[in-house]
């Protein structure tokens, strides 16, 4: 079962009772009223033509309250099916809305979000419960409480999306909170994520087989219990948040003391820096303090330290480099700080830098030291550099760190198109574009898609003459960007207004309307190539994520005119898991080059992009990554899948999407995901996680690979080898396979 320790508290620490005296804004929140189809009043199905039989079906052998529920049951792992009701929120008002779900072997596919409730609208603030995945009883689901802001119309949507299964939902509420409701909402989380700390504790007690911390914690679990917890006014620093909090990672200090026979003190040892980093656990008997890395030069590569106070009291320690000379790589210094997933789970993180050489230890934590060593003006040669960990009262904890430098240089651009939806509006980048650039091309992203206003729009005179183009925001757009290497050009045709060139009356498919996208588009192609653009260098990315037959139709439509006026151009089209093959063959003539979510095309569908991709030569994916992936399997390992595949780009959502929030460092603000790599709180930089991080890495590692077959196109490390890693993928073995690659190239 894939279930998060958030939704597993949640059948242990009770949700606040829902305060019956204010209106539940739903109709039929029970789907008890059923019509004489038999489907529920007041919801809607979508799709209108579902993809498998009885996919959406009120069942009235199965509720939480009353007599029926909604049921969503899939065979296929590629379907995706929902029921939705449209509700009107007042302006400036506080909402939430609950659900009950059970599920019964939901497995998801690449890219699934499972079972959830989803809230549409208000400007495109989406807000969602956490997935529900494996089989589990009813269990109560919140969504908020979140702002109206200026209201609107949202669209409560239950869904399961791309996974096979059974989920029920019943029992909706969607409502106004009071302040004295979300009080107690603050402390159920609170609890919860105290609970869960004191489970994972319980649990690597019982691996140590220690009877001392598991009556420790038995004893806070009933010191705990119903107390008001201390809300935590900064969580930039990681745990602990709370008196109680605090006290789990004590007994797992003197747990860990025992365990190593040792009275207090501060111990350190090697780690990859792309493995977890757990918030608390048993830290190893055997320590090594001696780390190695092998770098191409203009290469970045990463040591980590793990360290863990098992005193009684907090530790400020000082951490110092002796860097390898002028000549040798430049290192960075930072920390992996823990943060809170919206699941519920702690995951080391973001890496601010370290200020002035500290670090604070509390007792029980394990913390990670990051040291980043950039050889972009090195010159090929061994440099040997030391890492000291000063502690007050013992002696300083040293790591030596050896950089092998070889003479293999990676180009300035990655021989992989690399995008990531960095939008210009996104909250925590506004007024910090110079930074965001910096960022961006230190980062490898070599390809930008931007949306639909960056495009010059037509207008057109009264005998429809084409006045000039304004191409301002384009213009601006290119000078506040780094080098562009492919730009995707996003002209928003899931909207009918912009299908119609945004032209009032304006009806697409007429002959009208292809007259004048074709002088349209033409102008457009003339001051692309004005501008540098040829097209070598520019997709036309019609629509996003096609997957159903209208969607199709209209990257038909829209495509077939973009031929018509220029047989040159290219278009590039996103469909995921839900796309049927008729929804893909409907789009064949017109897609140039295919971008399927990374994780989806297999066996036949594989071959089937990869023939298709000879008419332009070019192949390439995306993913949809939140704060809860994993940084080296959805991240840097996905580079190596891209080149087992063929594939010769990749993007991401996203670079800084925050749900709409200044501050990505907790995801309790209104439910929203986050799928953002960077965050805020240093004005001299975008701080960078270790997602972001780890792609860096794998574009090098893909830059590695593609240098070797210009060298040696028939080495076994290119396939055999890249096989044998992702039938069993790990840091370690990926690391050992990248150093093969650099050693290889060095010969």
């Amino acid at each position: 079962m894939r279930c998060s320790v958030l939704l597993a508290l949640l059948t242990i620490l009770p949700m606040p009772v829902w305060p019956q005296e204010l209106p539940n804004l739903l109709t039929n929140p029970g789907f008890e009223a059923v019509g004489e189809a038999g489907w529920a009043q007041g919801w809607t199905v979508w799709p209108t033509k579902l993809p498998e039989a009885e996919a959406v079906s009120v069942d009235g052998a199965v509720a939480h309250g009353g007599q029926r529920s909604l049921r969503l049951r899939h065979a296929s792992l590629g379907s995706y099916t929902r029921a939705q009701q449209v509700l009107t929120l007042e302006p400036h008002q506080r909402y939430a809305l609950t659900v009950w779900v059970k599920a019964e072997n939901v497995v998801g596919g690449g890219g699934s979000m499972g079972a959830r409730l989803y809230v549409e609208g208000l400007g495109g603030r989406d807000r969602a419960t956490e997935a529900v995945f494996g089989t589990a009883d009813w269990q109560q689901l919140l969504v908020g409480p979140y702002d109206s802001g200026n209201g609107g119309r949202i669209t409560v949507m239950c869904y399961l999306h791309l996974a096979s299964g059974t989920v029920w939902f019943d029992d909706l509420q969607a409502f106004k909170v009071t302040p004295e409701w979300e009080q107690q909402m603050e402390q159920r989380r609170l609890q919860a994520g105290l609970e869960a700390q004191v489970r994972l504790a319980e649990d690597t007690a019982r691996r140590a087989a220690d009877q001392t911390a598991l009556a420790e914690l038995a004893a806070l679990r009933a010191k705990a219990g119903g107390v008001k917890l201390a809300v935590p006014t900064d969580v930039r620093h990681g745990p602990p948040y709370n008196e109680y909090d605090a006290e789990v990672y004590a007994i797992m200090a003197r747990l860990n003391a025992r365990r190593l026979e040792q009275r207090g003190g501060v111990v350190a040892w090697a780690a990859d820096p792309f493995a977890p980093v757990p918030a608390l656990g048993l830290v190893p008997e055997r320590r090594q303090l001696a780390i190695s890395l092998t770098a191409a030069v203009g290469d970045r590569e990463q040591a980590a330290l793990n360290l863990c106070n098992l005193g009684s009291q907090p530790v400020r320690v000082r951490v110092s480099c002796d860097g390898p000379g002028a000549t040798g790589p430049k290192v960075t210094l930072r920390e992996a700080v823990h943060v809170e997933t919206q699941g519920g789970r702690l995951i080391a993180d973001p890496l601010p830098r370290l200020r002035e050489g500290r670090m604070d230890l509390p007792p029980g934590v394990f913390r990670q030291l990051w040291c980043d060593f950039s050889t972009t003006d090195c010159q090929a040669g061994t440099y040997r550099s030391r890492v000291q960990v000063s502690i007050a009262g013992q002696p300083p904890l040293t790591c030596p760190i050896t950089v092998r430098v070889l003479r293999t240089q990676l180009p300035a651009t990655a021989p992989i198109a690399t995008w990531n939806y960095s939008y210009q509006n996104w909250p925590i980048l506004r007024d910090r574009w110079g930074q965001v650039r910096e960022d961006l091309v230190a980062h490898r992203i070599n390809s930008y898609c931007w949306p639909s206003d960056t495009l010059p729009w037509p207008q057109f005179n009264a005998d429809g003459t084409l006045q000039p183009l304004d191409w301002t925001n384009f213009d601006q757009a290119v000078a506040s960007h780094g080098p562009i290497q492919w730009l995707l050009l996003w002209p928003g045709f899931e909207w009918p207004k912009n299908v119609a060139l945004r032209q009032e009356g304006l009806e697409p498919g007429t002959p009208l309307w292809e007259e004048r996208f074709t002088t349209w588009f033409r102008a457009v192609i003339a001051g692309l190539k004005e501008r540098g653009f040829g097209h070598d260098r520019v997709a036309w990315y019609l629509r996003d994520e096609p997957t159903t037959a209208a969607s199709a139709q209209i990257v038909a439509l829209t495509g077939a005119a973009v031929h018509q006026a220029d047989p040159r151009a290219l278009v590039v089209e996103n469909p995921y898991h839900a796309a049927t093959q008729p929804v893909l063959d409907t789009m064949a003539p017109i897609v140039d080059i295919w971008c399927p979510m990374l994780s989806w095309p297999k066996g036949e569908l594989l071959q089937w992009f990869q023939d298709q991709s000879r008419k332009s030569g070019l192949l390439w994916t995306y993913q949809v990554l939140s704060k809860d992936a994993d940084a080296f399997a959805a991240y840097r390992l996905s580079f190596w899948d891209c080149w087992r595949k063929g594939m010769s780009g990749q993007g991401f959502w996203d670079y800084a999407d925050t749900g709409g929030t200044t501050d990505n460092w907790t995801p309790y603000p209104e439910g929203r995901t986050f799928y953002s790599v960077v965050y805020n709180g240093d004005p001299e930089e975008l701080i960078p996680s270790r997602r972001w991080e780890a792609w860096r890495e794998g574009t090098e590692d893909y830059t590695l690979l593609w240098l070797l077959k210009q060298s040696r196109p028939q080495s076994p490390l290119l396939a055999d080898e890249v096989e044998k890693l992702m039938a069993a993928p790990s840091p370690e073995a990926l690391a050992a396979l990248r150093s093969r690659v650099l050693e290889e190239l060095g010969r």
